[in-house]
């Protein structure tokens, strides 16, 4: 500690105020006590709750951490560490509980609050140093218990302490209710665009209609695709299922394989993440995020791979991610030569259309709660991936306007999110204030700027001195060995010899 601390404050490691990893219950239990079970999954991230409902007998609770009412639960494992899976110990069931081993519980032995503690350690700067002084594999890091037990705090006295607490308390419920809001208003400007999205592709949108119908566009479609694809793909594929909701009369609903001249995977070569001159980048499937193109992480295939220039995207492809988790299967965007020479991966697939499709209109459909309906039917789960081949994309219901039409619900449909994405900006930019907030207030809880300080409270030095002097009155005294006799024991010890009345040396 380097700042001069306020007066009546000392520093203390957390291994001389608390207990790390007490095995013992101070209240006892019997086998067949209920007792809380908390798993890693049961403590929330940064805000210092846990769910305790959760019970078990204590007779099976086997080699899980032993905790009770006002312990500190600190995470120690990699990513829950540094997400903040820190906790104060409450509403247990019997006052005692059992949790994951990959906890630290730390037990005051008096000179610190449990929730102080908590807040000191819900520090990102503090979680930031624990994490570099992770050992172990990667993806199995863990702060050192000998880290932990060494980690030096300011310790005010026990009153201010309190007073510290509830100042912090005040200010963070004031915080958290106004970070709730930015959240709420952030599920509310999704929930509005995915109406936007919902009313444009069924044509509730707006009020406009174009010249000519879908049903005459699709014929045009279908003519040039004739003179374009394959022999064995001119016959189209089929809709793979009706559209979930009516449209207006004068358009009409297609299989996507009526509108695309191809359909193709992306490559599978090996890719390399620093660029060399003349380097292809490659997009995957990392690079879609909502409905757009995000080229600030990519990797690279030499000029010269027969995949970069057979692969090479053109103006207008659009691009669907065939394999990623149920949620994110299925997400959609279109490349436009503005970003360069670029090719992409296997786990995507490229779509190109005929003249009169808009590549937008189609991905705006796939994007949509009704494209999302579709691709959750048709996607098959392996191994925790959801995957949505091409046969299946090629027959997604695909609702189809006049080129002019798709051209004017699209300019509304940008018009919405330009000011969405800014309200979405404004929110996020509110957000991180509001955690940089919450960030200074930990931090002026420990350098005496959040309560006042009270000449007449016990300094926190003396209430250590008196615990440890409590402490140490409490200990056993230890057992002393009787010295070994420096007298050699007679032959036959088991035998007293006759005639005598003397007892045997011991």
């Amino acid at each position: 500690m380097t700042e001069a601390l306020p007066d009546g404050w000392t520093t203390a490691t957390i291994g001389e105020l608390c207990e790390v990893n007490p095995r013992h219950f101070t209240i006892p239990v019997e086998d067949d006590d209920l007792i809380s079970k908390v798993p890693m999954a049961a403590v929330e991230a940064e805000s210092g709750r846990m769910d305790s409902s959760e019970t078990i007998h204590a007779g099976d609770r086997k080699s899980l951490t032993p905790f009770q009412e006002d312990d500190v639960l600190f995470a120690k494992v990699t990513p829950c560490m540094e997400n903040g899976k820190i906790a104060v110990a409450a509403n247990l069931h019997g006052g005692r509980a059992v949790g994951s081993t990959e906890f630290f519980v730390l037990r005051s032995t008096g000179a610190i609050a449990p929730r102080l503690l908590m807040y000191y350690l819900l520090q990102p700067r503090i979680r930031k140093a624990a994490a570099q002084a992770m050992t172990g594999a990667v993806g199995l890091r863990r702060v050192p218990r000998s880290y932990l037990e060494a980690l030096e705090l300011p310790l005010p006295p026990i009153t201010e302490q309190q007073r510290i607490i509830a100042a912090l308390e005040d200010h963070l419920s004031h915080l958290e209710e106004a970070m709730k809001y930015f959240e709420n208003s952030v599920r509310k400007v999704t929930t509005l665009s995915q109406s936007v999205s919902s009313r444009a592709v069924s044509g509730s949108l707006v009020d406009f209609r174009a010249p000519g119908s879908g049903e005459e566009l699709r014929s045009a479609a279908l003519a040039q695709r004739a003179l374009i694809v394959p022999k064995r793909r001119r016959q189209p594929s089929a809709i793979g299922a009706p559209f979930p909701t009516s449209v207006p009369a004068h358009w009409t609903v297609v299989a996507l394989d009526e509108l695309a001249t191809s359909i193709e995977y992306g490559t599978s070569a090996k890719t390399r993440s620093q660029e060399l001159p003349d380097d292809v980048p490659v997009l995957r499937m990392g690079n879609i995020q909502h409905g757009r193109l995000d080229v600030t992480s990519l990797k690279y295939l030499p000029a010269g791979h027969a995949d970069a220039e057979k692969l090479m995207l053109t103006d207008g492809d659009l691009l669907f991610n065939r394999t990623n988790s149920a949620e994110l299967v299925g997400k959609t965007a279109v490349y436009r030569k503005q970003l360069g020479p670029m090719t992409f991966a296997s786990y995507l697939i490229r779509c190109q259309f005929v003249s009169g499709v808009i590549p937008e209109w189609v991905s705006l459909v796939i994007n949509s709660i009704y494209g999302r309906q579709y691709i959750s039917a048709v996607s098959s789960q392996q191994v925790g991936q959801a995957n949505v081949n091409g046969t299946k994309l090629a027959a997604m219901p695909i609702p189809l306007p006049p080129t002019e039409e798709q051209e004017y619900i699209l300019s509304a449909v940008d018009g919405f999110k330009s000011k969405a994405d800014h309200f979405a900006d404004i929110l996020a930019l509110s957000r991180s204030r509001g955690m940089n907030m919450r960030g200074s207030l930990l931090e002026a809880a420990f350098n005496g700027k959040l309560a006042p300080q009270d000449p007449n409270d016990e300094p926190a030095s003396a209430l250590l001195e008196r615990i440890a002097a409590e402490r140490s009155a409490l200990r056993k005294p230890a057992r002393v060995r009787r010295a070994a006799s420096s007298r050699t024991a007679p032959e036959h010890t088991n035998r007293i010899p006759s005639g005598t009345q003397e007892e045997l040396p011991l």
